[in-house]
């Protein structure tokens, strides 16, 4: 079965993209447009005069089932508890 892989030349666009702000002049831009097409949105020129643009991309936090999360959610199912505590064991984080 194929794997899904990133090349690293694609790895590179990720990382300067980020890195030369790239992000920013986008966003920055799209509220130029916004503006243009509602001129009577205060917010939005606040935002494009006061530069308040953040990064949006940001790393998912959400936790990952593998094999010891699921073996120790059948375990406290059995015992009667929720099964996503085991999301929260450390020891899962290891394997």
């Amino acid at each position: 079965m194929a794997k899904k892989t990133t090349s690293k030349h694609q790895q590179l666009l990720y990382k300067t993209y980020q890195s030369s702000n790239r992000s920013l002049k986008n966003r920055m831009a799209k509220l130029e447009r916004h503006i243009k097409r509602f001129p009577n949105d205060e917010q939005a020129k606040k935002a494009l005069k006061n530069g308040l643009v953040d990064y949006r991309r940001k790393k998912p936090r959400t936790k990952v089932w593998n094999r010891m999360t699921k073996e120790m959610a059948h375990l406290l199912r059995s015992i009667g508890l929720n099964g996503n505590l085991s999301l929260k064991w450390e020891g899962a984080k290891n394997v």
